[in-house]
């Protein structure tokens, strides 16, 4: 007597690992399963093409610049340095830029106390105002609990008549530590010249 093969029993994974027969689980949940697998697979699909591109935009960056200290017989190689190139119309440009990231050490606390003596001995001159602007660059990020480091770089360049600042701004400078830099592209246009040029943004910071 012949056996008919049974269908194999469909299955997806869940949260263990463990194989669960579809038709035990509810129709809506597969549903959701399966729409979130296809969402998935789109994002690992674009994800894979901004790599592809990011990695072509550096590699005729760097051609272009090879070209120019060829032109002026430099040895070429390494992309250390930022660089900006622009259509014949000016348009188009495109920025080429090292992005430092900092970490930030307890020299931080040294540098506010410094700074609020600063302006307490400039209370004549200071308004609450510039009191408020220049305390504010220690307020701390609600994601990541450090101070803003954007506008601590903003503060340290600041000229303060007193003959405390040098001492402050050193303890600024020492307390911004780069902990990694990364190369980074961005490109401006415009339709003519009497319009600003905007960014085309592309997130390239993850891939």
């Amino acid at each position: 007597m012949n056996t008919l093969d049974k269908a194999p029993v469909k299955t997806i994974p869940d949260a263990s690992g463990r194989q669960v027969p579809v038709n035990c689980i509810r129709a809506s949940t597969v549903l959701q399963h399966e729409v979130a697998e296809k969402i998935r697979d789109h994002f690992r699909e674009l994800a894979e093409f901004t790599k592809d591109k990011k990695k072509q935009i550096f590699e005729e960056m760097q051609a272009y610049r090879d070209l120019l200290a060829q032109e002026y017989g430099l040895r070429s190689g390494g992309t250390r340095g930022g660089m900006t190139i622009r259509t014949y119309d000016a348009h188009t440009e495109v920025k080429l830029e090292e992005r430092d990231y900092y970490r930030v050490t307890p020299e931080i606390t040294i540098a506010q106390a410094l700074i609020g003596k600063i302006l307490d001995d400039l209370t004549e001159q200071a308004s609450g105002d510039l009191r408020a602007i220049v305390m504010r660059a220690f307020d701390t990020d609600k994601r990541t609990g450090q101070p803003n480091v954007g506008s601590i770089l903003k503060l340290k360049s600041m000229v303060i008549d007193h003959p405390q600042w040098p001492e402050a701004r050193r303890a600024l400078e020492d307390s911004l530590v780069v902990i990694s830099s990364k190369s980074a592209v961005t490109c401006h246009v415009r339709p003519d010249l009497d319009h600003p040029r905007e960014q085309l943004v592309v997130d390239f910071s993850r891939v």
